[in-house]
């Protein structure tokens, strides 16, 4: 679910990229910039230069595992 907010509020649909997001029923591991742990939870997100928009959603915070995030080159 963090994912999904985080793609509908960087204006994903307009996005350079993002293999993977958006369709139903798919693994959030397999997106793309999306690394997971052997848990299946979410430690790296790199998104840069992907053309992202608007703001960085605060819900980014409940992902407990996140070691590293990278949204560099867009505008947020």
């Amino acid at each position: 679910m963090v994912l999904d907010v985080l793609w509908k509020r960087t204006d994903g649909p307009n996005w350079m990229g993002g293999d993977g997001w958006n369709v139903l029923n798919a693994e959030k591991c397999m997106f793309q910039g999306i690394t997971c742990n052997n848990a299946g939870k979410v430690i790296n997100i790199t998104l840069a230069n992907m053309n992202l928009r608007g703001t960085i959603p605060e819900e980014l915070g409940y992902l407990s595992q996140l070691q590293h995030l990278n949204l560099s080159n867009n505008e947020l």
